[in-house]
């Protein structure tokens, strides 16, 4: 456990040392930290609806001294650490003798070792969730109220990062009481359902009195249960636009078949070379339901998905990772299985999981410092904010602007009668386009170039209205 804390944060600075730029995700919770610093709540709700993580990392930065984004690094770092040394745990448990091989699948596997450079709420979900599962193992080993509401308190935790969660508690809750063995029935029910059902109480008593309101984020989530419910509706669009004619009829399960096959091909892809192990544990019987409740919180968040991804109709890797994480366990029990039939393979499979380990945190390719270069050039010589067109959240966020990205297109802005109130442009262009096709559209807008920030796969324009076609307000 010990060593899979240590060697996660190592990896972690690891990755951060390599790492160009923070992900977008991650300048959004760093902005709204600050805004927290500098503003308190009030500002911080200008930036971002879902506060915890935002909070933490500016409580960290008041208390430490670290800048935001360094505090949000090592929040994350930390809670990844974490996550990674319960997941050792639940695999000792369940599958004795796997600890080793435990850490040396949780420090590798893609899925979730692909992002230790970012700043996301994931972790805290991630961390807090394990968490609130093993302490529901150790509450059917020796039913007690400090382990039930303990665990459900560090559920309501992983909700605090991603609202989800809180679909596991029924989910954990009827795993104890299905697994729970002696004592009455009636005293294990109270211990399991007084906090959710006092919770739910005074829930739905404050927001009938008008205490709070379904908005922001909750309202997102509500509505996108409706929109996966109203999934048929959606079809025609897709029938009439994408499928041909004899296809129509059938739009609506070729979409759902190829929006659950899009998770799926996450799934396997992310476990990497992992996937062998996994399906190798399978030949061992029962090895799915002695891997509860992590087996059950799989089966869920799988129905999640199923709900995101028919509302959303797109599903990133990030989303899907977490169901790698909790097959954790399994595809430990499945290397050692394996090692335990062709001993000779126990050397390669470490030596090619170290290299996959060290492959997730160390990138060779060109750093894009083209965001950070204009963001810097932006702070020296903008004077009036307002006077800016900036396109990329990136840039802005180098910059020290709101993280709001612009509604207007560049292509909008640059047109009256738009044009007249920005006497910058900061524009990202694809890096492959050539100069003549540059200059031929700055000549058509009556644009001069300012500066310039080439970088791999885009660069960063910043460039002003001719003389006398606008002010200079924005420039000094």
């Amino acid at each position: 456990m010990l060593t899979a804390f240590v060697l996660s944060l190592v990896l972690s600075v690891i990755a951060v040392a390599g790492s160009d730029d923070l992900n977008r995700d991650g300048m959004l919770y760093v902005d709204a930290a600050r805004a927290f610093l500098d503003g308190g709540l009030e500002s911080a709700r200008t930036r971002f609806d879902w506060l915890f993580l935002p909070a933490l990392i500016a409580g960290l930065a008041a208390v430490t001294g670290l800048d935001p984004d360094l505090a949000g690094y090592a929040l994350c770092a930390v809670l990844l650490a974490a996550a990674s040394a319960l997941l050792v745990l639940h695999s000792e448990k369940v599958f004795g003798g796997t600890a080793w091989a435990a850490c040396l699948v949780v420090l590798a596997i893609p899925a979730f070792n692909g992002y230790r450079e970012y700043i996301i709420r994931e972790y805290g979900f991630w961390c807090f969730t394990l968490l609130s599962a093993w302490l529901a193992m150790r509450w059917v080993e020796k039913p007690a109220w400090s382990a039930a509401v303990s665990g459900q308190v560090a559920l309501c935790i992983a909700a605090a990062f991603r609202v989800e969660a809180l679909v596991f508690l029924p989910v954990i809750i009827a795993w104890q009481q299905h697994a729970s063995r002696g004592g009455q029935l009636r005293p294990r029910l109270t211990m399991l359902l007084a906090l959710p059902l006092a919770a739910l109480v005074l829930g739905a008593s404050a927001y009938g009195f008008g205490m709070f309101d379904l908005r922001g984020r909750l309202a997102f989530y509500l509505s996108l249960i409706q929109e996966s419910v109203l999934f048929a509706s959606g079809v025609d669009e897709l029938a009439h636009s994408v499928l041909p004619d004899l296809s129509r009829d059938d739009a609506g399960i070729i979409l759902f078949c190829g929006l659950v096959a899009l998770v799926a091909v996450k799934f396997f892809k992310t476990l990497g070379l992992f996937l062998i192990p996994f399906l190798f544990a399978f030949r061992t019987p029962g090895v799915w339901s002695r891997a509860q409740p992590l087996s059950a919180l799989f089966l869920a968040y799988l129905a999640v998905l199923g709900v995101f991804v028919t509302g959303m109709l797109f599903v990133t890797s990030r989303y899907v990772s977490f169901l790698n994480l909790l097959v954790v366990p399994v595809v430990a029990h499945g290397l050692m299985q394996m090692m335990r039939r062709w001993p000779g393979l126990k050397l390669p499979l470490v030596l090619l999981a170290v290299v996959v380990m060290l492959a997730n945190v160390v990138s060779l390719s060109p750093k894009k410092h083209q965001y950070a270069e204009a963001g810097a050039w932006l702070r020296a010589n903008l004077h009036d904010p307002q006077r800016a067109y900036v396109e990329g959240r990136r840039v802005r966020y180098h910059a020290g602007l709101e993280q709001e990205e612009s509604p207007l297109s560049p292509a909008d802005a640059v047109q009256e009668p738009l044009r007249s109130k920005f006497d910058l442009f900061v524009i990202e262009a694809p890096a492959e386009r050539n100069a003549a096709a540059l200059d031929a559209w700055r000549t058509e807008h009556d644009l001069d170039l300012i500066a310039r920030f080439p970088g791999p796969g885009s660069e960063v324009l910043i460039l002003a209205p001719r003389k006398g076609k606008a002010g200079a307000a924005g420039r000094r």
